[in-house]
């Protein structure tokens, strides 16, 4: 798939500039109201002012790149019975309640050399 970062060097919602991702997601039915679902995401974030058309951004001249990593996983409550496939409980709105440990690193280029931001 792909990944869009919004933030303070894209407050404008811009979609011009994707990055690549990719997602590994297993669920396990337990009976036709419960699952557990866990899940390993990663893929590349991006933000640069130069690509902004506010003038103030654009001086501010920051920018970052960063691999995001997410780890999670869950218990899925359906409220009505739900089987995969079934002709009679196809449908269900579902709650998740889960954990996430997510990574991520962002760097940008200074001076020539790659710095890392979050130190």
């Amino acid at each position: 798939g792909i990944s869009y970062y919004f933030g303070d060097l894209n407050d404008h919602f811009d979609i011009s500039h994707p990055d690549p991702s990719v997602s590994l997601i297993g669920r396990r039915v337990i009976n036709p109201r419960l699952s557990l679902q866990a899940g390993l995401d990663f893929g590349f974030l991006n933000g640069d002012d130069s690509r902004s058309s506010n003038a103030f951004e654009v001086r501010r001249n920051l920018n970052f790149r960063s691999h995001v990593l997410d780890l999670h996983s869950g218990l899925e409550f359906n409220f009505f019975p739900y089987m995969h496939g079934s002709r009679d409980d196809n449908y269900t709105p579902f709650l998740v309640a889960g954990m996430s440990l997510f990574w991520f690193e962002p760097t940008t280029e200074y001076q020539g050399k790659k710095v890392k931001l979050r130190p």
